[in-house]
Order: structure tokens, then sequence, then C-alpha cells
């Protein structure tokens, strides 16, 4: 499965159930559970990670899903516009890399940051 389609189904699940639940998302929420399970298996996939690796990715990925959940709710809602949102998922994204560049090897990072990318 392309790294696209892969993040084609993680987009396409989080806005289908957007409009079902207007409370905050948390990682324990299927949706949330189903979208880590997509990216952690691609990036497992692509990127030779090692168990511990794996075990230390998991909460960071399923965390940040959480977060850009929730802005998408809030923009739902109405609480945030488009260009705060885009911001703060900036932000996110920042925040994520920098966290996950201390669990990969500099080659693995290039690897994520492509997947992120495409």
């Amino acid at each position: 499965m392309s790294q696209k389609i892969a993040y084609g189904i993680l987009a396409i699940f989080l806005f289908l159930t957007m409009s079902v639940r207007a409370q905050e998302a948390s990682v324990t929420d299927e949706i949330v559970v189903k979208a880590t399970d997509a990216v952690m298996f691609q990036i497992t996939a692509n990127m030779k990670l090692t168990q511990d690796q794996i075990n230390a990715t998991r909460p960071i990925i399923a965390d940040n899903i959480v977060k850009v959940r929730n802005l998408q709710l809030s923009l739902e809602n109405g609480t945030i516009d488009g260009k705060a949102m885009y911001t703060q998922k900036q932000q996110l994204i920042n925040d994520e890399n920098q966290e996950l560049s201390h669990i990969f090897t500099s080659d693995q990072m290039r690897v994520w940051l492509n997947i992120k990318n495409e």
C-alpha cells in the first residue's frame, strides 16, 4: 500500500467521524486506534523499526492523531478558524517530528519526513 493511500485512508477515517461525535477525541477512541494502526503499519513496513522504537513511537503517533482530530472538531464547532487550525496543526507536526527525532535514526527520520510529505 502506498503512503498516499495510507494517509488517504487516515484522512477519510478522521473526516467521516468528525460529525458523528462532537466530543473531544482520546487515544482509546476506535477511530484513533484504527488510524494509529494504519500509520504504524505504514512506517513499520518502510522504516525497519525495532520493537523498542515501535513501542516508543505508537503513543506519540496516537497522541498527535488525537490532537489533530480535536483541532478538526474545533474548526467544525466554530471555536477556531481555518488559519488558527493551520497554525496549530503545523506546530503539532513540528512537535511530533521533534519527539520522533529522539527515537528514529537519521536515516529513519528522513524516511519519516518523506512519508509525511507525500
